[in-house]
């Protein structure tokens, strides 16, 4: 067996590589010693390592990096209320919408979005599932994107 020394002496005294070195080894040593314990410390450390990776990524897209729109930092939501019947957010009609876009001289734009779910078809099966469409405001990076 080849042994690899290396002395560094601290101020306080002690072999601070030759210490490392030995310990490095040793948990070598244990884990070849018990490849079950081995296999789920990996498996711990890969299933940590990849949800850490799989939440970052969607808390970069989501909270981090700015929206795709000139002056993202000017965006504001418009909602309606109902104070005596407690809905606090509740979704303009098209007419409000026309409305404050008509009469609005604060904003630069207004622009209203809708989401709805559509069934598709014209495929091999129908498909299910949420559809979005704005009015006018286009993301900077898809100047020709169709509302």
């Amino acid at each position: 067996m080849i042994s690899i020394v290396w002395k560094e002496k601290r101020a306080g005294g002690g072999e601070v590589m030759g210490t490392l070195w030995q310990d490095l080894r040793y948990g070598v040593r244990m884990l070849l010693k018990n490849p079950g314990f081995t296999f789920v410390a990996v498996f711990a450390l890969a299933l940590g390592i990849g949800a850490n990776t799989a939440i970052f990524s969607v808390v970069n897209a989501a909270l981090l990096q700015p929206l795709p729109f000139e002056h993202s930092e000017r965006l504001v939501r418009i909602w309606s209320t109902n104070p005596p019947k407690g809905a606090m957010k509740l979704s303009s009609s098209f007419l409000a919408f026309q409305d404050l876009q008509r009469e609005s001289h604060i904003f630069d734009a207004v622009a209203a979005y809708s989401s709805a779910s559509a069934t598709i078809t014209g495929g091999s099966a129908p498909s299910t599932g949420p559809t979005y469409g704005t009015s006018s405001i286009r993301p900077k990076n898809r100047p020709n994107a169709k509302a």
